[in-house]
C-alpha cells in the first residue's frame, strides 16, 4: 500500500538521522511535515513507485467547478502509518474513511504536458529535472510558462488559468496544482515520453473590464498593421517575458488610445489606480499585468491562425 510504503520510508530516514525525532514529529496540520512527504512522493515518482493516479487514490479530488482541490483524509492515513511504522496489521478505521471518487483532472494533464514540451524544447530535460526535484516550479515560473504558451496554444487564457488554480471560494490552490504537475513530469521523465493530450473544454475570457479589453485589441491591431506580427512579438511579447516592460508600458499606451478612441482618460491617476485595485482596495498590479500579457499573447496567436486560414 502506498501510504504504508511512504510512511515506512520516511520513518527509516528519520531514524537514521535522529532516532528520537519520530516521537516528536508535528501533526500534519503543519506545512513542514506535509512538504517533506510531498518531496518523498516526488522521489517515489521518479523511481517509478508512484503516479498521479496513485496519489489521487490517496488524496481524491473534490468535485468543484473550479480549481484543483483534494480531500485531506489522505493525511490521516499517512499519520496512522507514520506513528505505527512497525505495524504490519490492517489499517483499522482509517481504511474506511470516505473519499469521493472523481476522475483525474484533464486540465492539469493538458497544461502539464504542454508546459513540459515547451520547457524541455527551450531549456532541456536536465533543467526541468532540477525544477521537479528542488521544487523550483513556483507560481511566478508557472505564470511565465503559461503566458509564453499562450502565443502558440489555445486554452492559455486568464479564465483558463482561474479554472485551474482558483477554487470556488476564490482561494489559490496553486501549490496543489504545481505538485500534481511535478508528479506527472516525474512520471513522463521516467517514461521518456511526453504524451499528446487532447485539449479539454476550457473557458475563454480575459478577466479584464470590457473597455480595457477593447483598447488592447485596438492597440494590438494598430501596432501590427504598422510594424507586423513578428515585430510585435519582438518588441512586446519577448520583452514582457523578460520583464523589460510591464504595467507602465501598457499604461502609457492606454493613455494615448484613451485620448483618441474613447472618452476615458487613463492619464487621470484615480482611474488607473481604480483599475489596479479590487472592490476592497487590495492591489491587483501583478494580476492585471498577467491578464494583459495573456490577452495580447492570445491576440498574437489568433491573428496568426487567421492568417494561415486565409492563406
Amino acid at each position: 500500500m502506498l501510504a504504508r510504503a511512504l510512511a515506512n520510508q520516511y520513518a527509516i530516514e528519520i531514524r537514521e538521522r535522529d532516532p528520537e525525532r519520530l516521537k516528536r514529529e508535528a501533526p500534519f496540520s503543519e506545512a513542514s511535515l506535509r512538504d517533506r512527504f510531498r518531496e518523498l512522493m516526488i522521489r517515489f515518482a521518479l523511481d517509478g513507485k508512484l503516479t498521479l493516479t496513485d496519489y489521487l487514490d490517496l488524496f481524491s479530488l473534490v468535485q468543484t467547478d473550479t480549481g484543483i482541490e483534494v480531500c485531506p483524509d489522505g493525511w490521516n492515513i499517512l499519520r496512522y502509518y507514520l506513528h505505527h511504522a512497525d505495524d504490519c496489521g490492517p489499517l483499522q478505521d482509517q481504511a474506511t474513511l470516505p473519499r469521493p471518487m472523481v476522475s483525474e483532472p484533464a486540465a492539469v494533464r493538458y497544461y502539464a504536458a504542454r508546459i513540459m514540451q515547451g520547457y524541455v524544447k527551450q531549456s532541456g530535460k536536465k533543467r526541468l529535472l532540477i525544477r521537479i526535484t528542488r521544487s523550483k516550479a513556483s507560481l511566478r515560473w508557472l505564470k511565465s510558462q503559461f503566458a509564453c504558451l499562450a502565443e502558440s496554444d489555445s486554452g492559455f487564457t486568464y479564465e483558463g488559468w482561474k479554472r485551474l488554480v482558483v477554487d470556488e471560494a476564490g482561494r489559490s490552490c496553486t501549490d496543489e496544482v504545481v505538485f500534481q504537475m511535478r508528479l506527472l513530469w516525474s512520471e513522463w521523465m521516467r517514461a521518456g515520453i511526453i504524451p499528446q493530450i487532447q485539449r479539454p473544454e476550457l473557458p475563454n475570457g480575459t478577466g479584464l473590464p470590457n473597455e480595457i479589453e477593447q483598447m488592447l485589441r485596438v492597440l494590438y491591431f494598430r501596432y501590427t498593421r504598422q510594424r507586423g506580427r513578428a515585430q510585435f512579438q519582438q518588441d512586446v511579447l519577448i520583452r514582457l517575458r523578460e520583464m523589460d516592460i510591464g504595467l507602465e508600458w501598457f499604461h502609457h499606451r492606454l493613455i494615448d488610445l484613451g485620448k483618441v478612441l474613447t472618452e476615458s482618460d487613463f492619464a487621470v491617476k484615480n482611474q488607473w489606480e481604480s483599475f489596479l485595485t479590487d472592490g476592497e482596495g487590495r492591489l491587483l498590479s501583478g494580476e492585471r499585468l498577467f491578464q494583459m500579457h495573456l490577452m495580447v499573447a492570445n491576440l498574437y496567436r489568433e491573428s496568426g491562425e487567421l492568417g494561415k486560414a486565409i492563406a
